[in-house]
């Protein structure tokens, strides 16, 4: 368990870190676009003097740069707001931050390793078979209760005097004591079959537990090439509309284009640009999530886990290991309206 929270919480540093760097890049795209509609402003006021332009179009730019400093300063906040997560995770402030390098070679080379490696290593897997034993070692605990119980009693008694006899009294008793409940009105029976369920119902949560794995590398697998080729379209998008906004510019100054087509454009090539940013930082995340799910994050990492998280006791103890299948023998759970473990029930057949 303390290995799982140790990747959890890795997991957890490296989307805030992330995040940090996602946003800092839309502040930069923010920027930039706020430069461009302070530049357009300019170029409508020496056109409104030269009488080219008039008043609606000056009016027309300001509100698109207005909202160009409002969508800056929700980015700002946002990326401070990021700042103040990663700081709560890691409890020390975030300095020279810069995008973190790409992990593919640490990567399992094809989907199916990946899952096995994920059912071999990933540290839930290892909690639910814990689980499992834990609750077989109940099982075992509740059929000890059909044997006999012995006990080793010892009993010394020294004194003078003791029990109206005149000198010195000393005695010594030393006995075995066995005790073997032959009836308890089906206790022991209803405990073992409880116990039984509950260990079945820890096999079921083990199972769950694989196939939750398995959707978080099968996701992070696919997430991980979708988001990467959508981030390399977006960048091409991106280009085109730097080239188009530049295009619709030059035919602005000459009246072969509108006020609002090259708004418009700038507006598109800001939102492709900041998708582009978001659908990069994805598919690396993708890349560290599916290092989690197979339980290598922080040995990519070179990190060291806290020592609790050395997983000596099934050595040290010599627990056998966890049998595959559940070999449990149930009776029926419905009642009967009859006396549990009836003694006289072969002579009322008769």
């Amino acid at each position: 368990r303390v290995l799982e929270r140790s990747e959890f919480i890795g997991l957890s540093v490296v989307q805030d870190y992330l995040e940090y760097m996602l946003q800092a890049s839309i502040v930069a795209e923010a920027k930039k676009n706020l430069g461009f509609h302070q530049a357009i402003l300019g170029d409508i006021r020496q056109g409104i003097s030269g009488g080219a332009l008039n008043e609606a179009d000056r009016q027309q730019a300001e509100e698109r740069l207005f909202a160009a400093k409002a969508r800056m300063q929700e980015a700002t906040e946002e990326l401070e707001a990021s700042k103040i997560r990663f700081f709560k995770t890691v409890g020390k402030p975030l300095v020279n931050a810069s995008r973190p390098g790409d992990v593919a070679a640490a990567l399992p080379r094809s989907l199916d390793d990946a899952i096995g490696l994920a059912r071999q290593s990933n540290p839930r897997v290892h909690m639910a078979t814990s689980d499992i034993d834990a609750a077989a070692s109940l099982v075992d605990a509740a059929r000890a209760k059909y044997g006999p119980e012995v006990v080793a009693e010892g009993r010394a008694r020294a004194g003078t005097d003791v029990d109206g006899d005149d000198g010195d009294t000393n005695d010594l008793q030393a006995r075995l004591v066995l005790r073997w409940n032959l009836y308890r009105g089906g206790i022991d029976k209803a405990n073992e079959q409880e116990q039984i369920r509950r260990a079945s119902e820890q096999r079921l949560a083990y199972h769950q537990v694989l196939r939750e794995i398995e959707e978080a590398v099968r996701t992070s697998w696919d997430r991980r090439f979708r988001q990467a080729d959508l981030a390399k379209t977006l960048r091409q998008q991106a280009a085109a509309n730097e080239k188009l906004v530049a295009s619709y510019r030059e035919q602005f100054k000459v009246g072969q284009r509108s006020l609002l087509d090259v708004l418009d454009a700038q507006n598109t090539r800001f939102n492709t640009a900041t998708l582009a940013d978001t659908a990069s930082y994805a598919s690396l995340f993708a890349q560290y999530r599916l290092l989690a799910a197979t339980g290598q994050l922080l040995k990519t990492m070179n990190l060291e886990p806290a020592k609790q998280a050395t997983a000596y006791a099934r050595t040290e103890f010599a627990t056998p290991e966890t049998a595959d299948t559940e070999t449990y023998a149930r009776t029926p759970s419905e009642q009967k309206n009859d006396l549990p473990f009836d003694i006289l029930a072969p002579v009322r057949k008769k």
